[in-house]
Parts: C-alpha cells; structure tokens; sequence
C-alpha cells in the first residue's frame, strides 16, 4: 500500500463521517421544517448568464465583476452544469481564446490561454496557466486529469496575474470553487447518460447546518465510460518476432473508456462573527483503458494507414477521428515485462485535494491563511504507437505532492490608502518518476536476461519555492483607483534521473545519469488603474508582468550523446500592457465588456520531440509577441430570453528563434542543419480568431419551467505540435452545444443536453511518433455527445 493509497483512505473516513453528521442534520432540519416543505431557488435566466453584479474573487477579495480591472469570464454553478462539465476542458470549453487537452501518459496535458501553452509530454515543466482549486494554486499539468464536479463558479483570468495567485503564472488562471455548505438542509440526486460514448453518471449531495456554528457539505460522483474510442486493431502476424503473433484484443477493449469515482467533504465554521473557517478535502479515483483513450495517430502518414518502422497497420487510421489501432502485447512477451499483468493496457490517477482557509476580520485588517495539500499517484502502461504492431510499450508510474501556505492581510482603511502584504511557501515532491519502455521486440528481447527493455530510468524532483507580495491601493477621489505592487519569489529546484536498465540498449547506457540543483529568483511588479465612471461602467489600464521557472525535464530520456544541457531550461517571462473597459447599460439588460493588450515573451519554453533518440529538446525561444483583443456581450432580450457572444483575436508571432525541424522534414520544408527558423511564425495552440454565440430562452409555464440554450462555437486554425509539423494542422472548425431542461416544480427535473453536435474532432495537442518519420500522435478533442439527465432537488 502507497502513502497516498493511506492519505485517500484517510480522506474516504472523513466522507464517511460527513455523510453520518449531514445525515443527523437533515433529520433534524425535517422535523424542523414543519409543513413548510423543502424551498425552492430557481434562478431567472439573467442571474444564469453573468449578470453585472455577479461576485468574482479575481482579486482574492469579493467583488462585482464589471468593477474588476481584469479580463475574467466567469461561468456559475448553473451553467456549468448547463452542458454537464465535469471536467477542466469541459467547463472551459466556451471560453475563447482556452484550449485544454489532457492524455493519461506523458506530462499530463495542455493548457493555452491565449495561444501560451507548455507541450503536454515533459514532467518537469509547469504550465504557464496557474489552476486555482478551492483557492490553491496548482501549476502541474497533470491537474487536468483530475475530475471537477458540485462547483459554484469558475473564472478564467486572462493574461499574467503576478500578485494573487501563487508564485506566479504568465498566460492566466483558471479559479475553481467548489459550490459552500448551505444555511439549511438542501440536496439533490441526478443521473445522466451519454448514448454516444455509453457513459453514465451519479450525483448526489447533502448540505445543511450540523450545528449553530458549523455546516456541512458532501457531495458524491460516480461516472463509467464504455468508451467514444473505438479500437480497431485485430489479430496479426508479428513481423519483428515471428514467435509472438498479436491476437484480437480482448472484447472489453474494443472501446477504451474510463471510470471514475470523486468524493467532496465540505466544512465551513463560524464561531465568532468576525472569524470563519473553511475545510475542503476532495478523493479522485480514475482508471483507464490505457493510451488509445485520448491519443491516436492524427496524420502526416505517406498513404492512407500508419506505419511503425515502415510497416504498414491495414487496421489503422490517419484522420482524428473516433478510431485508434491500439494493439496488445503478445502474451507470451508480457512477462518480460514488469507489471504488464498479461499485456492489457491501463492506467490509473488516485488524487487528493486538501484547502484550509482561515479568516480573521479585526475592522481594519483582514487576515487570511490559505493551507493547501494536493497529492496524486498516476500510473500508465499500453502501447504508444498507435498501431496494432504495439512496438512503443512503457510503462511509468509517478507520485506528485504539493504543499503550499500563503499568509494575506488586507487593510481596510477609510482613507484613500489601502495595503495588501502576504507570503507564500511551496513544495513540491515528485517521488518516484519511474519509466520503463521497450521499442521493438526483435531488438529488445534478451531471453537470457529475462526482459523485453530499451531503458529504464528513475528519477527525483524536490522543488521549493519562497515568494512575498505587496501591493499598496490608492484611491486619490472615490471613482479612481491606483494599484501598484510586486512579488519577489526565490526557487530551488533539486532533481535526479539515472539509467537503472542493466540489459537494456546500449544507446541507453546503463549508470548514466545526471543530478542537478538550480536556483532560479524574480521580482514581478505590476500597476493598474481603474476609473469607475459610475457603479455600472469601468475603464481601466494597467501595466502587468509575469514568471514562470526554468527546471530539469524528468521525462527526457538519457542517451549515450546525452548532456546535461540538454535537460536544464531557464526561467519564462513577460511583460505588456492592457486596457479595457466594462459596462452594464440599459438598466442592466446589455452588459459588455471589452480589453485590447499587447505582450511580449522573453526565453518562452519550448519543448519538441527527438522520436530518433526518444527524448526531448527543450529550448527558450528568442521572443514572442503577442497582441489582441477579447470582447463579451450579454443581452437581455426579454425577462425570458436572452443572447450572448465572446469574442477573441489573438496574434501570437516568435521573434528571432531557430528550432528543431519535425520528423522527416526536409530541407525543401525549411530543414537546414537540423534546424529550422520560426521567426515570424505563430506558436503551437494559439488560434488567430476564435470566438462563440448563442441564446438562452425560459418559458414559464406556471409551476413549470422549460429552459433552452445554443452555443455555437468557433475556432480558427492552428497546429497541434511545438514543431509545427503539417500533420498536426487542425483547419479551423465550429461547435454546437445544444440544451432542453424541464423543470416539473417539484424539485425534479429532466433534460436533454448535447455537445459538439457538429461532431467535429479536432486536434488539441500533437507530437512527432515514435518508429515513423513524419507521422504524428496527439491528444483528439472528443466528437458529438447526446445526454439524457434526471434530477431531484429537496
């Protein structure tokens, strides 16, 4: 048993024991309720749809959102659940200018605002997008992976956020707050199914005061997937091993699903009328069908099947799609292999998530204290080469552990002048990476030795961080507000990664290894200035900055050319300018707000894919400029309907910046000396133009209600991988999402909701593939979903 497997089942106890006390509430809050009945809050479509005086914390203090001199959009508890999103991609799908992609191997995932993304295949880089759960900074990719579901809102902040969240972040954040534990007893049951990918889900939540000071919250999820990934591959004959020939794979993985199970402990306590505290601990249990459940051959194939060293897959396909060739190791192979348990694909992610906020309010100063503890254990073995030849097997297991205390006081003075001044510490423990790969069987195999393996390798990471902040608030008349400040962080980062095959290649020399230890330090500063025209209309502009740390790639594979320059990369930056301003006109039916804003990128990561010697190539690009504009509108039509639209132009261009060439490029395609030139071109994941439209409409019909929504969905082109290789090129395409809820009146509910009805798969993230010049594997966007939901809330 892990330690984390200890700290899941200790988190489970604690589930337990709030079902019993939110069970004691609910039976005392009945007998108190009389005869009165459960109450009833549906909120109207204008309070659904970000009205102006939604509350957001952009700035770690609650504040009307049209006030904020940032650009946020914001999507409540009942959107969110509008389309079922329970996933960071989901929830963020409506967002212009946001791609999220996640695989179950790798590094992780992908996250880009505004074109600024970190390749999703190297552990070790942190991602430029900082994800807040609960109010705890988390800056993994590997997040993404994590199930989110009973959540109050969530906010994307575009652009660098230098001084509230965490040690720092260069592209934006994305804040997800779990919804409170209630006043008085509520819950609710619902269920849902998705025809498509055959997969259901269970919700069911209890809330409601456990003392006079106390209140609770427990929310449960239990979601199974079939499978949307049909795997296509079949028995055949081994052509690198004649004695080992592939069979079928089993019937249960002839579509490669998951399952997962998610559990929320709420507390909230208020002993005193000027202090609260709030506990929040989250368990994740996911499984999974192995690699083929997100990845699969995207294109760049020379004909019209993927090949693996020049062989051709009859059973494999080159268009994203709903399709993957995702063959098994031969049997009679898997016990060469450790922890094969016969050659089935698999993969695993157990997390937990502890915040702890603490709040003291003492008239003129608020303080506020911020625990957090984020733990998660992943696990993958399959075959990485999409093919049904199953050549590229590894397997690797990682634990990540995260602990991080901030500090915060806030002045509150009657003044013009107000102080924000706060610390943060942070660890992160990655212990053990683990990696273990064969690459082909006929190379690979020693019968003598017992094993099947190119390499094996384990490594280490030890990061800690330092940071203050402070930021002083200036209001010279009540309509102006000057804010100016900074944040100083100081890292170090101490890292292993050691060759530990002692049959394996020779390519891969056993022993090699390097140790590092960097220290990296940033002062960030950043000033703002908003003119509140009137409570209803907002200008601002501000100057921002913002950081992101160099490190050690611990996915890099060791070769024996392998130096250690080829693993350290430095630190990110970026400083620029926005402006904007935010209106809510006519009363409060037409609420708008647009920001122009103009970047520039210094020593931007870049990380590409040697598929010749299995590793990576990290580098700082010269320079990236960025300019653009984001704008949203919300109109109330009628009290009943009601139309939205956002909008995203977003020109990310390199400077001066000499790169790897992708796969088989060649020097007609730009390759020279093993390079090619960049300067002037847009970087991976970053679409020009992206931006969405649709319409909610609520028809009263008494004691009933039907609500309909339609969104549709554009994003421009882009490519899918750091070497910009030409079948990772995703052509600009539309999304529609579609929803019909109708409430009975009597806290039940049923609907029917869809998602990409365009049924339009698109690539989020690419790279070159193992075993075949020019072909690319990636992470695919999942196709149409059609859900039918039942719910009841009391």
């Amino acid at each position: 048993m892990t330690k984390l497997d200890v700290t899941m089942k200790g988190a489970a106890s604690l589930v337990a024991v709030a079902v019993m006390l939110c069970g004691g509430a609910a039976i005392a809050q009945t007998a108190d309720a009389g005869d009165s009945g459960p109450s009833q809050q549906v909120p109207s479509a204008a309070a659904d749809q970000a009205p102006a005086d939604i509350v957001v914390t952009a700035r770690l203090r609650e504040e009307r959102a049209i006030e904020v001199p940032v650009a946020v959009s914001v999507l409540t508890g009942d959107e969110i659940q509008r389309y079922n999103s329970d996933s960071i991609q989901r929830i963020t799908q409506n967002v212009p200018g946001l791609v999220v992609g996640s695989t179950v191997g790798l590094g992780g995932g992908s996250i880009a605002i505004r074109g600024v993304s970190t390749a999703p295949t190297t552990i070790g880089f942190e991602q430029p997008v900082t994800i807040v759960a609960d109010g705890v900074p988390i800056n993994s990719s590997w997040i993404t992976s994590a199930g989110f579901f009973d959540l109050g809102r969530a906010e994307v902040m575009k652009g660098p956020q230098t001084l509230m969240f965490g040690k720092n972040n260069t592209a934006g954040v994305i804040s997800l707050t779990s919804a409170e534990p209630t006043d008085h007893f509520e819950g609710y049951a619902r269920t849902s199914y998705e025809f498509v990918g055959d997969e259901s889900t269970t919700d069911v939540m209890l809330s409601g005061p456990l003392t006079d000071t106390l209140k609770g919250r427990i929310a449960l999820r239990y979601r199974n997937m079939t499978g949307w990934m049909h795997n296509t591959a079949q028995a055949i004959a081994n052509p690198f091993n004649p004695a080992y020939p592939f069979a079928d794979p089993p019937k249960s993985r002839q579509r490669l699903g998951d399952r997962e199970f998610l559990g929320r402990v709420s507390l909230s306590w208020d002993p005193a009328p000027n202090f609260s505290s709030k506990l929040k601990v989250t368990v994740d249990d996911a499984r999974n069908d192995g690699p083929g459940v997100t990845s699969q051959v995207v294109g760049g194939c020379v004909g019209a099947h993927p090949k693996v060293y020049n062989i051709d897959d009859p059973y494999g396909e080159c268009v994203p799609d709903n399709r993957v060739s995702q063959g098994q190791l031969p049997p009679g192979l898997a016990q060469y292999i450790p922890d094969s348990k016969g050659g089935i694909d698999r993969g695993s992610f157990k997390a937990v998530l502890v915040s702890f906020a603490n709040q003291l309010d003492l008239d003129k100063f608020k303080i506020s204290a911020i625990t957090g503890y984020t733990a998660w254990e992943n696990f993958a073995y399959g075959n990485f080469d999409e093919t049904s030849y199953s050549q590229l097997q590894t397997y690797t297991n990682m634990t990540y552990k995260i602990f991080s205390q901030e500090l915060r006081v806030l002045t509150d003075f009657e003044g013009p002048f107000n102080l924000m001044v706060g610390g943060f510490y942070q660890s992160v423990d990655v212990d053990p990476y683990h990696q273990y790969a064969k690459l082909r069987d006929d190379t690979d195999l020693n019968l003598a030795a017992g094993t099947l393996v190119a390499f094996e390798k384990h490594g280490t990471q030890l990061n800690k961080a330092y940071s203050a902040f402070a930021q002083m608030i200036l209001k010279p008349i009540d309509q102006l507000e000057i804010a100016g400040g900074a944040r100083y962080t100081h890292e170090t980062k101490a890292s292993t990664l050691f060759n530990i095959a002692e049959h394996g290649r020779a390519s891969f020399p056993y022993g090699k290894g390097f140790t590092d230890h960097q220290t990296f330090n940033n002062v960030s500063p950043e000033v703002t200035v908003a003119y509140h025209y009137s409570p209803d209309v907002t200008f601002f502009v501000g100057y921002r900055t913002g950081y992101k740390s160099g490190g050690f790639a611990l996915s890099s594979t060791i070769t024996a050319a392998s130096v250690l320059g080829d693993f350290d990369f430095e630190s990110e930056k970026v400083r620029g300018f926005e402006a904007g301003a935010k209106a809510s006109l006519m009363g409060g039916r037409l609420r708008a707000d647009v920001t122009a804003y103009t970047y520039k990128f210094t020593d931007l990561q870049v990380n590409t894919y040697n598929p010749a010697t299995i590793s990576y190539t990290l580098a700082n690009a010269g320079a990236l400029k960025q300019v653009g504009i984001d704008a949203n509108a919300y109109y109330d039509v009628t009290s009943a309907f009601q139309l939205r639209g956002s909008l995203n132009w977003n020109r990310n261009r390199f400077g001066t910046f000499v790169g790897q060439c992708f796969s088989g490029q060649t020097e007609d395609e730009g390759c020279v000396a093993a390079a090619q030139d960049f300067t002037g071109r847009a970087p991976t994941r970053s679409p020009d133009w992206a931006g969405n439209i649709g319409a909610t409409y609520v028809a009263d019909l008494g004691d009933q209600k039907l609500t309909l929504t339609g969104d549709a969905i554009y994003t421009s082109s882009y490519y899918g991988a750091e070497a910009l290789s030409p079948g990772s090129y995703q052509p600009d395409f539309w999304r529609l999402n579609a929803s019909a809820r109708f409430d009975l009146g009597n806290g039940a509910t049923v609907g029917l909701v869809g998602r990409n009805l365009t049924n339009r798969y698109y690539i989020l993230s690419a790279q070159d593939k193992t075993g075949q010049a020019r072909e690319q594997r990636g992470v695919v966007g999942r196709g149409r979903e059609v859900a039918v939901e039942l719910g009841y809330r009391f």
